[in-house]
């Protein structure tokens, strides 16, 4: 909306330190016990009361952004947003094949083909030209030529020999003119180093906030693959064995620049509620803000900038080999048997690119009286100083049993009508290549910038020196802008392969961002085992029925990643006691400083861990999961008699592990098994159904040749014009029906645990007793605005305490998905030789027009939006069943349980995505002609 129609509720905590509000400093309130929270009318400062923030206190810069946001018009959602769900893709697609096959002599065959697949997308709001909200492009561009000799050796053996190279472009690409202007110094005057790009301002979402992001939404990046592949396979008849032998060997690589790209370009800014909450002894952490309103003072609470960016390339390789022999017993029984061996190499960097964090060897770090004052620790680069290039184990012996059989009883009655029994037993071994596209671990993250925003702190707090154009006054992006720091030396290996963590006082910029990553080098390879079982059974009137059973055990599979390095507890709950904010920031204990010699800022809480040097360690690699999955089915299918084919089927399935995937719209099984769970030392207490898994499903396919036309039922008479238009039609309906994903809810902040709510762990809610998980509220005609799941059938915990919750509720599922496609097709042979012909067809996707109602597990799993003021003596506890707070068109009164949780409560809980339940009904006509 315009500006002068914001009115943010705020409790202020900045002043200007100039006249002409240029520069913004946090007013520091320890000592007193009052508290003015949100929505409070009783502010002692009478400029204050309103709820305004002073027109002098507005940033140019977010003004100027304001202006670009369209007027209120047909509202999207309850919050106001009326542009947030309306999206545009438009894209393209070219494909070429070219083939030659030739025959060198009447045993050896010869083939060459190319083929290209470039395909192109551009995402949007509203329209294209409006670039506050853009979306990253997509590219899959595909070359790939292959060559495959066949050689019949003799009448009983026939090689063949293929090779082939394969490049990808996977990029994701800033669109149109934000991938060639720069937006982001000439428009806004921020800092980048690209000559494109355009920054993003992201808005925490909050109870009541109708704002979204601002700019260019989603990840870059660069991603070149190649692919160099050589098999063979030699197939041998020997009287009644099928003799199978061959062998594959795969090079593949990946160049990728990605990670921090969009930092690179354009910078993140993020604000949330920080900046204008209330806070004092009792309240460590504030109560009330607004994002909006912290926008409006264009005071950012992170900043993510970067100078450099890092280009990798990774290389890993993928062998294998296989026997297999097809054995006839006698006539009713066939067995096959097979073993198959297989390497998937881990990757390296071409320039080594790449450590692991080596936490069993701790640095004593020592004061000037030579006293002992904690440890530092080294990253090792893989393949210095006789370290091997992987960072994880390699396993070259992965041999994988395969046995099968098929038996026709010769019991009479099931041989006449042709009863077969089948089944098999295999193992295999799941890719551990790759980790995705993207760099782990990711260097050169000190020469970027995240610099917060200093909000409420206690008498003994420093300002923070921010790295701004003046260091001594809090970023604001209109007034004081963030600069750039550069430092080339993050691109050096240093000799002996290894950093230091820890050590010395100026902070090394060659450090890899985030939680330090230790590579484990005991884990064993993952394996699965399958089985299945299957009978058929010829029925009159052409009918087969089908029963099968499908088993499947994963061992040793990709666990969460394991901290090691979590605050102490008591000492945890003892600053708490004290009122004391545990994130509060505060000068390095260490006398640390970054590169321009300032002192680094770490919260409190780093100081309270074993090792306070290092934050956050996490043991990658580890294969202490597993899975169990069991399937039976039956299927009723009727063979293609007079025209008339069906085939149906109902799969009952459940799959039960302890770390699937917990983005069930895009997987990251290459992740660790990326779930976070509530203990990582508990790997058990994880167990529940898999966030995949699909209790019931049914299908129903109907095929059907009309009975029009000559030599058919009706009409075969008509004489070839009338038989040219009535006859050869041909009808087919798919119609599928399933039950849905369990729903696997989470608070989204630590409930005051330490280590909690971290990269790696999830703090879950309690069940409610008795009340319902469905909303009763609910019903399809609100189906866009109401919760699905029941908001009050969750508590959240006591403060220090995890949640009863399982990882994913097998009894909480997303609505049943219906779906039902029909196709009408017609084929017209105008000429006596029917090698040329025209086709008609006629095609409806979602026939029915059924909306297809799912929950996105990026915004409807997570209770709350930001976390509660971090709370335990004196204050109003959260612990309890959550409060109906959707859509409530008054406040609550201020100060209260039920205002804390609005203030910090997610309005998407429970709710099925307006712009995520799946196509309309889809119609589209064409014309092909067959020659």
């Amino acid at each position: 909306m315009p500006p002068g129609q914001i009115r943010p509720r705020i409790f202020q905590t900045v002043r200007c330190a100039q006249p002409d509000c240029k520069q913004f400093v946090p007013i520091h309130r320890p000592s007193t016990t009052a508290q003015y929270p949100f929505w409070s009318a009783n502010d002692p400062d009478p400029t204050k009361r309103g709820y305004v923030i002073p027109k002098q206190y507005h940033d140019p810069l977010t003004l100027r952004l304001l202006e670009e946001l369209p007027l209120p018009n047909q509202p999207f959602d309850a919050q106001g947003r009326n542009y947030f769900g309306v999206r545009g893709v438009t894209g393209g697609s070219k494909r070429m094949l070219f083939k030659v096959d030739h025959n060198i002599t009447p045993k050896n065959r010869l083939s060459v083909n190319y083929r290209e697949i470039p395909n192109f997308s551009d995402r949007f709001r509203i329209r294209k030209d409006e670039l506050f909200f853009t979306f990253p492009g997509d590219k899959s561009v595909t070359r790939q030529p292959l060559l495959s000799l066949s050689m019949t050796l003799s009448p009983r053996a026939v090689n063949e020999l293929r090779a082939s190279y394969t490049f990808s472009d996977y990029s994701r690409t800033p669109p149109g003119e934000v991938g060639t202007t720069n937006f982001t110094k000439e428009k806004f005057g921020l800092p980048n180093v690209t000559n494109w790009g355009y920054p993003l301002f992201n808005f925490n979402s909050q109870f009541g906030n109708a704002l979204s992001s601002i700019g260019l939404n989603g990840a870059l990046g660069d991603y070149i693959e190649h692919q160099y592949q050589v098999s063979d396979d030699l197939t041998l008849i020997k009287g009644r064995h099928n003799i199978a032998i061959g062998g594959d060997y795969r090079k593949m690589m990946l160049n990728a620049k990605s990670s921090g790209l969009r930092d690179l370009c354009c910078g993140t800014y993020t604000f949330n509620p920080s900046q204008t909450n209330s806070g004092n002894a009792n309240t460590p952490g504030g109560t009330g803000g607004w994002s909006a309103a912290s926008f409006l003072l264009g005071t950012p609470n992170g900043i993510a900038l970067r100078s450099i960016l890092i280009p990798y390339y990774y290389r890993w390789t993928v062998a294998a080999a296989y026997f297999q022999d097809d054995f006839r017993v006698r006539r009713d029984l066939t067995l096959n048997m097979g073993v198959r061996w297989q390497f998937n190499s881990p990757r390296i960097e071409k320039f080594n690119r790449q450590a692991t964090f080596d936490y069993d060897n701790p640095i004593p770090v020592e004061d000037v009286n030579g006293n002992t004052r904690g440890f530092a620790f080294n990253y090792l680069y893989s393949g210095y100083n006789g370290r091997s290039r992987f960072l994880e184990p390699a396993h070259y012996k992965n041999f994988e049993p395969r046995f099968g059989f098929a038996w026709q009883p010769a019991w009479s009655p099931l041989r006449s009508r042709s009863f077969v029994i089948r089944g098999g037993y295999g193992i295999s071994h799941p890719p551990t290549t790759s980790r995705g596209r993207d760099p782990i671990p990711d260097f050169g993250v000190g020469s970027s910038g995240s610099w917060g925003f200093l909000r409420w702190q206690s008498a003994t707090a420093v300002p923070a020196r921010t790295q701004g154009v003046d260091p001594a006054y809090t970023v604001t992006i209109g007034r004081n802008p963030p600069v750039l720091r550069k430092n080339p030396n993050v691109l050096n290996i240093p000799e002996d392969g290894q950093i230091c963590v820890g050590c010395g006082t100026v902070q090394d910029d060659r450090v890899p961002g985030g939680a330090r990553v230790v590579f484990t080098r005991d884990a064993n390879s993952p394996y699965v085992q399958t089985w299945n079982l299957t009978t058929e059974f010829l029925i009159p009137a052409h009918f087969v029925v089908r029963t099968s059973y499908m088993g499947q055990k994963g061992t040793h599979l990709y666990s969460p990643l394991l901290g090691v390095n979590f605050p102490d507890r008591e000492e945890f709950e003892q600053m708490l006691a004290e009122g004391i904010d545990p994130n509060e920031l505060i000068d390095d204990t260490f006398g640390r400083v970054d590169q321009a010699g300032n002192p680094l800022q770490r919260p409190r809480v780093d100081y309270l861990r074993a090792n306070p040097l290092v934050g956050d360690v996490n043991v990658a690699g580890l294969t202490n999961a597993n899975s169990i999955y069991h399937a039976g089915s039956i299927s009723l299918d009727r063979r293609n008699q007079r025209g008339v084919l069906v085939r149906t089927n109902y799969t009952w399935g459940k799959s039960i592990d302890t770390s699937s995937d917990a983005t069930l719209n895009g997987p990251n099984l290459f992740l660790w098994g990326s779930t976070r769970i509530q203990d990582a030392h508990n790997l058990k207490a994880n167990r529940s159904v898999s966030n995949f898994d699909i209790r019931h499903r049914v299908n129903v396919v109907v095929s059907y040749d009309l009975p029009f036309g000559r030599n058919r039922k009706f009409f075969k008479k008509a004489n070839r014009r009338a038989s040219m238009i009535l006859g050869n039609w041909t009808a087919s309906s798919v119609v599928t029906t399933q039950s849905g994903f369990p729903f696997s809810p989470f608070l989204n902040d630590s409930n005051g645990i330490p280590g909690g709510a971290t990269g790696t762990e999830r703090i879950r809610p309690n069940i409610v007793p008795g009340a319902p998980i469905r909303n009763p509220r609910w019903s399809r005609s609100v189906a866009n605005d109401v919760p699905y799941f029941n908001p009050e059938a969750f508590a959240r915990p006591e403060f220090g305490n995890i949640g009863d919750a399982a990882r994913t509720l097998d009894w909480a599922r997303n609505p049943w998905r219906f779906t039902a496609n029909a196709t009408l097709i017609k084929s017209i042979y105008p000429w006596a030789e029917r090698r040329r012909y025209f086709e008609l067809r006629g095609e409806a996707y979602n026939l029915t027009n059924t909306p297809v109602f799912t929950l996105d597990s990026g915004i409807s799993y997570s209770m709350f939006s930001s976390a509660p003021p971090v709370c335990r003596i004196g204050c109003v506890s959260l612990a309890g069943p959550m409060p109906y707070l959707w859509n409530r068109t008054t406040p609550p009164t201020a100060g209260t349980r039920e205002a804390i949780i609005a203030n910090n409560y997610n309005q998407n809980f429970g709710k099925l995505w307006r712009d995520r339940n799946g196509p309309g009904r889809i119609i589209q006509l064409a014309l092909k002609f067959y020659f």
